[in-house]
């Protein structure tokens, strides 16, 4: 039996997000721009406590800029909302170990 499967007693159903990885790879750009161009404004209290919550502008522009390169604003949404890059602050360390807001 797969090791994950005896940690979540269920079998592992990845889901799809990329078309391909220059996708993957141009979203999560995206991504790391609009958070490094912020700099400390990033959320309400600059800082990256559980309690943050990311500015609304950061998380609008995100939805325009992923939607504008897909061409889907549902897609844009979808991805963000499974990235955890929507409201309050989470840690996933299998995200390639970055913390977003949901």
């Amino acid at each position: 039996m797969p090791f994950y499967m005896l940690i979540t007693g269920r079998a592992w159903e990845p889901v799809v997000l990329f078309g391909d990885l220059a996708q993957m790879a141009t979203i999560f750009a995206i991504i790391g721009d609009i958070a490094a161009s912020a700099g400390l404004l990033f959320t309400d209290e600059a800082s990256t406590d559980e309690a943050s919550i990311i500015l609304p502008r950061y998380l609008d522009e995100a939805h325009r800029r992923i939607a504008e390169y897909l061409h889907s604003i549902e897609r844009a949404a979808a991805i963000l909302q499974r990235v955890g890059w929507t409201r309050v602050l989470t840690c996933n360390p299998h995200v390639l170990g970055i913390c977003f807001r949901i």
